[in-house]
């Protein structure tokens, strides 16, 4: 009888240490998991944020009214004069943050679209997962404006969220369920500065 309980007993506790090396191994890949997933989102936000700054550096390109050249600057969006094409007039610039236009509904329900306008032609930019977007304007002492004709720097700033849920079983309504990277960049606007 007590052979039959030390072996008993030695399963259990077999069957215990299994159950803790697999639980080892599910946390060791929902860390790669995680950091594959934070990787690949670095990834996309640097191509993302490139474009970005590349599009705001355009502002006031060939035009020399530098003190009208922001039509709309809020938090959510910023309007802009360029001449791109050196056709001597005035192109609008828009970039946008703002819910999706088109079907289908984001896997992500916190994802919004970035969308620019040239000329009154919009174009939703190829990039998901964008959570809390804000544009501010800086002035030529580095202090934040709202004042459009003193705006010398634009700075942005988000958040990049993963398409789904780090676990199913998590809110797909909370940030912080989502693998994430953070930007927060300020663009110095050469055409317009007051050299």
């Amino acid at each position: 009888m007590a052979a039959v309980l030390e072996m008993i007993g030695a399963f259990v506790i077999a069957a215990i240490l299994s159950l803790m090396v697999l639980q080892l191994q599910i946390n060791a890949y929902q860390t790669d998991v995680n950091a594959k997933y934070t990787y690949v989102l670095q990834s996309h936000s640097n191509v993302f944020r490139q474009q970005l700054i590349n599009t705001i550096k355009t502002t006031g390109y060939n035009l020399t009214d530098i003190e009208n050249l922001f039509l709309r600057d809020d938090p959510d969006a910023v309007t802009f004069l360029t001449d791109l094409d050196d056709d001597g007039l005035a192109d609008t610039v828009s970039i946008v943050y703002k819910n999706y236009a088109s079907d289908p509904t984001p896997l992500n329900p916190l994802d919004k679209g970035i969308y620019i306008t040239r000329n009154g032609v919009e174009q939703q930019m190829e990039i998901y997962g964008i959570y809390n977007f804000r544009f501010t304007y800086y002035n030529s002492s580095n202090a934040v404006t709202t004042t459009a004709a003193d705006i010398r720097f634009v700075g942005f700033s988000y958040e990049m969220l993963s398409r789904e849920p780090l676990s199913p079983d998590g809110s797909n309504t909370d940030p912080t369920n989502y693998a994430m990277t953070m930007v927060d960049d300020r663009v110095f606007l050469k055409n317009v500065w007051d050299w």
